[in-house]
């Protein structure tokens, strides 16, 4: 578990994964599964929500982070900081999901002592998905 901005909120990469599969998906979780698609499904919020909240994140990409960034991917998404302790650098957090059919992910990439969510955990997001959809 990490502790977010100092706060006493805990969250691991899995439910950060779970959230976002949610958010992709209109409101419902398809659990995720590391071989092939799972017939588990849940509604973890209202589809007018997850419609909202990836607006938001495909708004995050487009006009703060840029597209450039991850040039060729359709990316929404969110990055975030995890402090850790006096004098030591944040863990870099970046969640979201491909609005791709073809490639229909969801990710988390987190980066211990990252620092920066974008410099870091957003680096290796773009590095591996470009990857993942040739």
């Amino acid at each position: 578990m990490l502790l977010f901005n100092g706060l006493d909120d805990l969250v691991c990469p899995y439910s950060m994964l779970r959230v976002v599969s949610a958010i992709a998906n209109g409101g419902t979780l398809n659990e995720p599964s590391m071989l092939g698609a799972s017939e588990n499904k849940t509604t973890l919020l209202s589809s007018s929500t997850a419609t909202k909240i990836a607006s938001m994140m495909n708004y995050n990409v487009t006009y703060k982070y840029g597209k450039s960034t991850f040039s060729g991917l359709d990316i929404s998404g969110k990055t975030g900081t995890a402090e850790v302790g006096k004098g030591q650098a944040s863990h870099g957090w970046f969640v979201g999901f491909l609005n791709d059919e073809e490639h229909p992910y969801a990710f988390v990439v987190l980066v211990e002592h990252g620092g920066s969510g974008l410099g870091a955990a957003g680096a290796v997001a773009n590095t591996v998905l470009n990857y993942a959809v040739k």
